[in-house]
């Protein structure tokens, strides 16, 4: 008959088959796009906060900017290190003193550690946007997954503190 040499055996196979297979690229997807949720609930808890005080275009006005500012804030505070030679080790306050001590001009000084304190106060997206490393091949840890999580999960519950605190003072009627 048609076919009768050509059978096909088939197999039960783990559900984790498929995410093992191809070095676990697909494995690295799934764990990129859980921290893409992340970042996700990050720009949420940031959109409630302002949502408490501000209109609709308002808080997409910050939303965005903070998700901009959030994706550049480390480049930029590596930047302000690289152009004043200060270590990358160094803490962000040490950083700011190190800059005042700086020989550069009192407006560069000040961009310098306007630049530093941004970072403290804006989310580092950066740390949870992951497709270049997906892209390039190189695999995700799960210490870096955990850091970064925490990381998310603590930013989350003070800025959705922070919304709390501005809802609760605002008068509403």
């Amino acid at each position: 008959g048609v076919g009768s040499g050509n059978r096909q055996q088939w197999q039960i196979q783990s559900p984790l088959a498929e995410f093992l297979a191809h070095e676990g690229t697909l494995a690295q997807t799934v764990v990129g796009l859980g921290l893409m949720f992340e970042a996700v609930m990050l720009l949420t808890a940031v959109a409630v906060a302002a949502s408490t005080r501000l209109g609709q275009i308002m808080t997409l006005l910050v939303c965005s900017g903070v998700f901009l500012v959030g994706l550049i804030s480390n480049s930029f505070s590596r930047w302000v290190n690289a152009k004043i030679r200060i270590p990358q080790d160094l803490g962000v306050w040490e950083s700011v003193s190190a800059i005042f001590a700086s020989g550069e001009a009192a407006h560069l000084k000040l961009t310098y550690a306007v630049a530093k304190i941004g970072y403290l106060f804006f989310p580092n997206l950066q740390f949870l946007w992951v497709t270049d490393a997906i892209n390039e091949g190189n695999s995700i840890s799960s210490a870096h997954v955990a850091t970064v999580s925490t990381y998310s999960l603590l930013y989350v519950i003070v800025v959705i503190s922070l919304a709390v605190a501005l809802f609760q003072t605002r008068e509403v009627g």
